[in-house]
């Protein structure tokens, strides 16, 4: 749930910014929004995350890792000559223990690049993630992912078609988590 969490997070904030651009406000139409002049949009919130073998079953028998961490998110929205193109990029750090107490260290990163080509409601792009953790336990994690991305403007459907997959990431029939709790 988490990563499916993180990304309804970030379309939330995306279709705020989808919203403005259409209506000749926000970053679409030149305004500064947030805190960067250019008009990108930048959220800042703790995460959490609980990893087990029953998700990622390429860890150890009997793992449950415990993480936290900040992610920070930038939405970049730009209009020419009627095709509206978006930057959705998550950046996120911390660390994690697992059950014996052993320390890791993780990282997370994901960037979806999409447009949209109206009268369409239709979003098309690319998404590419990335989560790894490695520390002083046994507990070892590099998934990541390249995949089509489609959907609406109002986020009714999202789906992701995977082009190349490492470390079992998500199920990418239901967006749950498995190795990639982001």
């Amino acid at each position: 749930m988490k990563l499916l969490s993180t990304i309804l997070t970030s379309l939330a904030l995306a279709l705020v910014t989808h919203s403005a651009a259409a209506a000749g406000k926000g970053p679409g139409a030149g305004n500064a929004a947030g805190p960067n002049a250019k008009g990108a949009i930048t959220t800042q919130t703790p995460v959490t995350f609980t990893i087990t073998t029953t998700q990622c079953p390429s860890l150890p028998a009997g793992t449950v890792l415990q993480g936290s961490g900040e992610l920070r998110n930038i939405v970049n929205t730009h209009s020419s000559r009627g095709i509206t193109r978006q930057t959705t990029t998550a950046h996120a750090s911390g660390t994690a223990t697992d059950q014996a107490g052993n320390t890791y260290v993780w990282v997370y990163a994901n960037q979806l690049n999409e447009t949209n080509t109206p009268p369409s409601l239709d979003w098309y792009g690319t998404m590419i993630d990335h989560f790894s953790l490695a520390g002083s336990g046994p507990a070892q994690i590099n998934a990541n992912f390249v995949a089509d991305s489609h959907h609406d403007t109002a986020y009714s459907f999202f789906y992701l078609t995977p082009r190349s997959v490492v470390g079992d990431p998500i199920d990418f029939g239901t967006l749950a988590q498995h190795c990639d709790p982001l």
